[in-house]
């Protein structure tokens, strides 16, 4: 140990931090993001988190977190609604899927 201090977030600071963001631009609370329902205004933000968690990386490249991860921390969906979430997004935003 070097004994200089971490300051890598755990899993779940991170997934906290990614969902209120998301909230915040989206003007919704964060307990919406995570257990509303099908609704619009809720749907965007929830694409938007999963997005973002997804395409989080450790610094050898690989991925953070898995798709059942990301669906287990969005109110328990499935890992293949998660992946329809970030497809989603990412045409929104207009890049290749």
């Amino acid at each position: 140990m070097s004994g200089e201090p971490s300051f890598h977030l755990t899993a779940p600071d991170v997934v906290r931090r990614v969902i209120r963001e998301a909230a915040q631009a989206h003007g919704v609370k964060p307990a919406e993001i995570v257990i509303g329902g099908p609704s619009r205004r809720l749907v965007r933000p929830r694409h938007m988190v999963a997005a973002t968690l997804y395409e989080m990386r450790h610094p050898c490249g690989k991925r953070k977190f898995s798709l059942p991860q990301i669906g287990a921390w969005l109110g328990g969906r499935h890992h293949t609604t998660i992946l329809h979430a970030i497809r989603a997004h990412e045409r929104r935003m207009g890049a290749k899927v």
